[in-house]
């Protein structure tokens, strides 16, 4: 899908247990899979979001591709690929005129996994007035 409405870039990450399980000193991760795929100009970039951040530009065509439980090892048909629902969630970790945007999908194998992306719809000024020179005295 594009975000056409957006008034720039979105920051986006794919949370897994793995970031609980690093912090108790354990290793491994949560989920395979799950790339946000970004269809630039020069072609499609794959980047892993797990635990990670990546600032990309909404407008242009993106997907998160399909994701299975790490333990579980690749999807094999239709019942073991993982679907995303979508749920929209405010918040005060979004910028003032920004908006987060949730997405959840679990199994009974770990492999849950979250992505958590921060938009902006309005600009941030029509005029930035901080690039003004001032009127002499």
């Amino acid at each position: 899908h594009r975000d056409e409405k957006d008034a720039g870039h979105q920051v986006a990450t794919g949370l897994s247990h793995a970031i609980l399980r690093a912090a108790q000193g354990e290793r491994g991760s949560g989920y395979s899979g799950g790339e946000l795929r970004v269809y630039a100009q020069g072609g499609a970039i794959d980047v892993d979001t797990q635990n990670r951040w990546c600032r990309f530009d909404g407008r242009y065509r993106h997907e998160v591709l399909p994701f299975w439980p790490a333990k579980a090892g690749a999807p094999s048909g239709a019942d073991g690929t993982l679907k995303a629902a979508t749920s929209s969630a405010g918040g005060k970790a979004a910028a003032a005129k920004g908006r987060s945007k949730a997405h959840y999908a679990a199994s009974s194998n770990d492999g849950v996994r979250y992505s958590v992306i921060f938009y902006q719809l309005e600009p941030p000024f029509a005029v930035d007035e901080s690039t003004l020179e001032k009127a002499a005295p």
